[in-house]
């Protein structure tokens, strides 16, 4: 028998919820200087509202928290305890599976690859184009992209009325990631720490930004639908235009 705290749909208890625990944790960062310690919370975060229902947040994190489990928090609802479909793996189930599956293994894979070619000296002050990194620059990014997108797919099954507000979670997450504190910011760095590199600089121009695709097909396609097909922006790309890529090296950093 589901429980009714506030409302059915448990919205209320968990907005309680996501901001308490969360200045819990801003409270013990702040006193000890220790700001890892608000990473670890929103880890923690995702993991208590997939089970239960509840998330975590503070300011914008709290909202952040919020937007991108809605879909999770529809599909945990007391009003979906009985699902109007059947009992089986639906069309959208399968498609929304194979999603989060891929997005996971991809964003997996991704961060452990850079972190093993952080961890060996050899690659002490060299940008990482080891495994999916030479198939993409953000390949960890474009998992978690695909991961909520994922997500989202499965609870299309039960979206009625308000509830395809759940929306904004894909579209929130792409967005963060692809315009704000993500991309953008990891793109301007590291032209400015390896601008001068020539080896960067084609690496750069022959490596896709986000979907990962073989370089010597993406070095060859034109401007106009890196920019439409392969989300090649310009708020990319910050580095100077008094040296060219050079055409003839192929950036290759080995671990």
């Amino acid at each position: 028998m589901a429980v009714e705290i506030l409302d059915v749909d448990h919205y209320a208890i968990s907005a309680i919820v996501t901001v308490s625990m969360q200045l819990i944790f801003f409270s013990i960062a702040a006193s000890f200087q220790f700001d890892k310690l608000t990473d670890f919370a929103g880890g923690i975060n995702f993991i208590i509202i997939a089970l239960l229902t509840f998330f975590l947040g503070q300011g914008n994190r709290a909202v952040w928290v919020y937007i991108v489990s809605l879909p999770v928090i529809v599909i945990n609802s007391p009003r979906h305890s009985i699902p109007p479909a059947p009992k089986t793996m639906t069309t959208l189930d399968t498609t929304g599976t194979c999603l989060f599956v891929i997005g996971l293994l991809a964003e997996t894979y991704a961060d452990l690859q850079k972190f093993s070619f952080r961890q060996d000296p050899v690659n002490q002050g060299k940008w990482c184009n080891d495994g999916l990194w030479r198939l993409s620059r953000h390949p960890n990014y474009f998992g978690e992209i695909l991961l909520w997108w994922g997500i989202f797919t499965i609870c299309l099954n039960v979206l009625e009325g308000v509830e395809w507000v759940s929306i904004m979670s894909p579209i929130f997450t792409t967005l963060i990631i692809m315009f704000l504190s993500g991309m953008p910011l990891l793109e301007k760095s590291s032209d400015a720490k390896y601008g001068d590199v020539s080896e960067y600089r084609y690496y750069k121009a022959s490596t896709s930004p986000l979907i990962p695709i073989p370089p010597s097909i993406y070095v060859e396609v034109p401007q106009f639908l890196k920019f439409i097909m392969c989300c090649e922006f310009p708020i990319y790309n910050s580095l100077s235009k008094k040296s060219k890529p050079a055409q003839e090296t192929k950036a290759s950093v080995q671990p």
